[in-house]
């Protein structure tokens, strides 16, 4: 499985669009004090249609007492212009909706867009719709709406075409923007306000952190979040759908009624492969359930200390063990990815996060402080190895992940490798370890998946100029991407990251051919 096959596999089959924007006009007529006030909406933010059919748009009128109309409520609705052409791409039809005196409230109307076929192969177009009240008493619920046309003749939408060349034509197609949007993960929280965000910083991917949830918190509830956040990635240009990622690391533990399973340190114990598969295939069938398709875990880390206080999400500390208890990532995976049951797997954290040194200095500094006060004595912290036993306990459970699994991918871990071998005691963050991503992983194990970082991982990558390692900065960006990480989980920085990223390309610091392997 190549790396830009597994990006792309995804949303190649998909179809390039005409996007449409409705605008939610604001009221035109002032109401007098004796109307009813009523309210009209559309019933989604986002609309698609396919060349030669009609885009349906239900325009609903609720009354805030809840009684029927005690007027006929009237709405205009007309259409202009913006990268669509009217009479070409679609029919330019002005009207008004008529809700008749009595109708209940909730009641709806259609208003039907006439799209033209012209058989060209194009991407998106717009145009936009407003609507207007024209009775007392009535508004339009805020926001705009964007109706999507779905077109055809590009390669990259034609499933009767190898990978290899859809990959091509849509990456020949795709502008430094984009790609570095695909490369960049928000969380859901900063986009949940405006989901037009999603369009507007052209992102690949959203998370929901833990306890990071919609309301209220119901498998159809997140179902309904994931394909409004996804209608917004298909209204762009080249219609990419979002990939969305969650933390499911011993059942889907965000959503309220999901399996909860022990937690890895019981697992193992259990030393049962196929138990662990049957885990994998129960925990992917309820993500996919809530529609999310990817999934941090599972951890595959070996715990060679138990003061680390993340040991119960180690499997063992026999790296043997947890390598033979890797079979839930195919579970999670099952035989396609495309099946309905089956999600992205993510082994993590590469590599060492369970071999850190134990910080003396630390934990003596710690003592009498309130605990948000203390510094962690061992997570995140230095594996202090040589190569020899750092690949025989940190890297050895990756090897069956890669090649025996064929993990879709890796997230590297917070913590630093110190090579004993060179007597200097130089720590290097493993989001900065461009030997141990992109050379060993990616060239030698010939991992052919993507890496993610963890959460604001890169925001950890010590900078020169910047002592207090605070924050953002291009630095820790160029470094990061250098390292071989394909996508950057920026839950509150996606915007930052991908104008610091755009800089450091336009300036050369960072390369277009590793934009297009990170893609």
């Amino acid at each position: 499985m190549d790396r830009q096959k597994l990006r792309t596999t995804a949303f190649a089959s998909g179809a390039t669009v005409v996007a449409l924007t409705l605008s939610l006009l604001p009221p035109q007529i002032a109401s007098a004090a004796s109307a009813q006030a009523a309210t009209v909406s559309a019933d989604r933010a986002v609309y698609m249609a396919a060349e030669g059919s009609r885009a349906e748009i239900i325009v609903t009128v609720t009354t805030a007492d809840g009684l029927p109309l005690t007027a006929a409520t009237k709405v205009d609705y007309s259409t202009t212009p913006g990268t669509a052409t009217p009479g070409s791409d679609y029919q330019a039809s002005p009207g008004t909706l008529t809700f008749a005196a009595g109708s209940a409230s909730g009641s709806t109307q259609r208003i039907r867009l006439a799209i033209h076929r012209d058989w060209a192969a194009e991407t998106a177009e717009t145009l936009s719709l407003g609507l207007t009240p024209q009775s007392a008493g009535t508004t339009v619920a805020p926001g705009t709406r964007t109706v999507v046309i779905n077109a055809n003749g590009l390669p990259y939408l034609n499933s009767g075409l190898s990978i290899d060349r859809r990959v091509s034509d849509l990456l020949s197609r795709m502008t430094l923007e984009e790609k570095i949007g695909q490369m960049t993960q928000a969380e859901r929280a900063a986009v949940a306000a405006d989901h037009t965000l999603i369009a507007q910083w052209k992102l690949g991917s959203i998370l929901s952190g833990g306890g990071s949830t919609p309301t209220p918190n119901t498998p159809a509830a997140w179902v309904a979040m994931v394909n409004d956040f996804q209608a917004q990635a298909m209204s762009t240009r080249l219609q990419i759908p979002l990939i969305y990622g969650i933390d499911a690391v011993h059942g889907h533990g965000n959503v309220y009624g999901a399996t909860i399973f022990p937690h890895n340190v019981g697992l193992g114990s259990t030393r049962d492969p196929r138990l662990m598969e049957k885990i994998g295939e129960a925990t992917a069938a309820e993500l996919r359930a809530t529609g999310i398709p990817w999934n941090f875990s599972p951890c595959i880390c070996v715990s060679r200390d138990e003061r680390w206080g993340r040991t119960y999400e180690s499997l063992s500390e026999d790296p043997a063990l947890v390598a033979k208890l890797e079979t839930i990532i195919d579970g999670m995976q099952g035989k396609r990815l495309s099946d309905d049951d089956s999600v992205l797997a993510t082994v993590k954290h590469y590599a060492g996060d369970g071999d850190t040194e134990f910080d003396t200095a630390v934990a003596e500094a710690n003592k009498g402080k309130p605990w948000w006060e203390q510094k962690y004595t061992i997570d995140q912290g230095i594996t202090v190895t040589n190569r020899a036993d750092f690949a025989r306990f940190d890297l050895s459970p990756y090897l069956p992940a890669i090649r025996r699994h064929d993990v879709g991918s890796v997230m590297p871990s917070f913590s630093s490798i110190d090579w004993i071998e060179d007597g200097v005691g130089n720590p290097t963050k493993m989001h900065a370890q461009r030997e141990l991503i992109d050379e060993l992983l990616k060239d030698r194990l010939r991992f052919d998946g993507f890496v993610i970082s963890d959460w604001e991982g890169i925001h950890q990558i010590p900078d020169p100029a910047e002592p207090t390692n605070g924050g953002l900065t291009a630095y820790k960006v160029r470094v990061g991407v250098n390292a071989g990480t394909d996508m950057f989980m920026e839950p509150h920085s996606a915007k930052p990251f991908e104008d610091l990223l755009l800089a450091e390309v336009n300036a050369g610091r960072v390369s277009q051919a590793r934009i297009d392997d990170a893609v």
